[in-house]
């Protein structure tokens, strides 16, 4: 039979033991650092002055991010170039990238505060290229009020020997879109003319 003193002694090891596996446990983990906030990692972003035009992709003279916090990544597609943020002051974000290709495709991301995708919107409604029939070029502007006007310009043409050739007729398309008072975007006009 274990008597009152024993029984405090064990009580005393069974208290000790506990305290120091706690300690242990502390030692053990990892020290968690606090996660920066999306708005945080915005904030840093530099406005884009506007208006911007791009023309076959996004401008060599475009104001890339040379150091971009890394934990923005995670909310972009993988390998893009960051130029920055629409200067909109409402409850969304709106970043400008451009992911690497034939040229730099440019795209305009909308985000609500917490880094979730709302919206993402191609900045060219054409390509540019060249070839013995056509010649095609595509600009787009983002304007002071924010609309987006994308024009492309389709020259048909034929060659009448190895350097010159005449143009038959040129086409060119007008997409305007209007940022709502929802926040997102929404098109508002298309117009194709044809000249000659």
């Amino acid at each position: 039979m274990i008597n009152k003193i024993e029984l405090v002694f064990v009580i005393l090891f069974l208290c000790v033991i506990g305290c120091n596996n706690k300690n242990i446990k502390k030692e053990i983990t990892p020290n968690v650092t606090s996660k920066v906030s999306f708005m945080d990692l915005v904030d840093n972003l530099p406005s884009l002055e506007l208006p911007y035009t791009m023309y076959c992709g996004l401008n060599e003279s475009f104001p890339w991010i040379d150091d971009l916090d890394k934990r923005l990544v995670e909310y972009l597609p993988e390998n893009v170039i960051v130029a920055g943020k629409l200067p909109v002051n409402n409850d969304f974000v709106y970043i400008i990238y451009g992911e690497i290709g034939g040229i730099i495709y440019p795209y305009l991301n909308i985000y609500n505060q917490n880094g979730e995708k709302i919206d993402s919107i191609y900045l060219h409604s054409s390509w540019c290229a060249a070839d013995e029939w056509e010649r095609t070029s595509t600009t787009t502007t983002i304007n002071k009020d924010f609309s987006i006007s994308m024009t492309d310009t389709s020259e048909y043409i034929h060659y009448l020997d190895a350097e010159t050739y005449i143009t038959d007729s040129i086409v060119v398309k007008r997409k305007v879109m209007q940022l709502m008072n929802s926040g997102l975007y929404q098109n508002v006009s298309f117009d194709s003319l044809k000249i000659q």
